[in-house]
């Protein structure tokens, strides 16, 4: 299996939709065949995006490292 990417807490630039944003890694897991929930397979990640409210998280496959 490999390893995240990036570690929980850092600051990376996301895409969300066409638009890019500041966020903070919340979690990061990586799903293979055995424990993947959207049947997809690889890093997962769990975002904030800086200056949205604390409710808005969002789920990610890729992003940008700052």
């Amino acid at each position: 299996m490999s390893t995240p990417s990036f570690a929980v807490n850092e600051r990376v630039l996301c895409y969300h939709g066409p638009l890019i944003y500041e966020a903070k890694l919340l979690k990061c897991e990586i799903w293979d065949e055995t424990n993947t929930k959207l049947d997809t397979v690889g890093a997962h990640h769990l975002v904030h995006y800086k200056g949205w409210k604390q409710t808005c998280v969002s789920s990610l496959l890729a992003f940008i490292k700052f």
